[in-house]
């Protein structure tokens, strides 16, 4: 029993890690607010995109300005923002490893090699009519978000640590 609970925790830690990772800067630069806060326009915005969104969470980010909206749609976790005047900017929504399409993943594995896949993310955004991922990918040495569109083009690599 205690040797499986060492594998659990063994295998389970660094997604915790990474979980901690991505919410941190949420939290630290965000303020959580009540939604009497939050602009009628960004409100009026969200729950015409997103009318079936419930365990909405309001916060103020206070580095880009924006209304952070963390919420789940269908039991899939999303974080939306909006600027001020109500405008929609961007959706993120926490997306299954096995829903990414094939050639996706094969960009990855071509263009990293002795990585592995840890979480993706689906971008949506007025800007673009494709959607774009966000692939968490790490090895021993390294920590990587590769930004690829629909298509498969790498759109741009960022290195982080775990903190």
């Amino acid at each position: 029993m205690k040797k499986l609970l060492i594998l659990l925790l063994f295998l389970l830690l660094p997604l915790l890690i990474l979980l901690l990772f991505l919410l941190l800067p949420l939290l630290i630069l965000s303020q959580k607010i009540s939604m009497n806060r939050v602009p009628i326009s960004v409100i009026f915005t969200f729950k015409i995109k997103f009318p079936q969104a419930n365990k909405i969470h309001w916060f103020y980010d206070k580095k880009d300005k924006v209304y952070c909206a963390l919420f789940n749609l269908e039991k899939v976790p999303h974080v939306c923002e909006f600027n001020s005047d109500g405008r929609w900017l961007v959706t993120e929504i926490d997306t299954d490893i096995d829903s990414i399409p094939k050639h996706i993943i094969d960009t990855i594995n071509t263009n990293f090699t002795n990585y592995n896949i840890i979480e993706a993310q689906t971008l949506e955004s007025p800007d673009d009519d494709q959607k774009v991922y966000l692939i968490y990918i790490d090895n021993d040495k390294k920590d990587v978000i590769v930004k690829i569109s629909n298509t498969g083009e790498i759109l741009e690599v960022k290195t982080y640590r775990y903190q």
